[in-house]
């Protein structure tokens, strides 16, 4: 008896989902809005859960302001893009 391909008994990767852009404040300057990615259609829930995630960021010192090179243990960096919003990208990852 033939034994059963190990490819029909894979899981294939789930498909990505779509991503859309959420505002959320700056916590160096309440005043400023950061946008940042989240789940496309996002519910309030979401929105709080992408708050408080930057809160974190900012809390423990992974948030590089400005230009030039980041400083140790930053992973994201707050950009403006075309139209002169900003934007929080992630950059890089760290080792713990």
């Amino acid at each position: 008896m033939k034994k059963a391909s190990r490819r029909s008994t894979r899981t294939s990767r789930p498909k990505t989902t779509a991503r859309e852009e959420c505002v959320v404040r700056d916590p160096a300057d309440r005043r400023r809005a950061l946008r940042v990615r989240a789940p496309a259609g996002a519910s309030s829930k979401d929105r709080v859960e992408a708050q408080h995630f930057v809160d974190t960021l900012e809390a423990n010192g992974q948030i590089a302001r400005g230009s030039g090179p980041m400083p140790p243990g930053a992973t994201h960096r707050v950009e403006s893009d075309a139209s002169g919003a900003s934007r929080l990208v992630r950059k890089r990852f760290s080792a713990i």
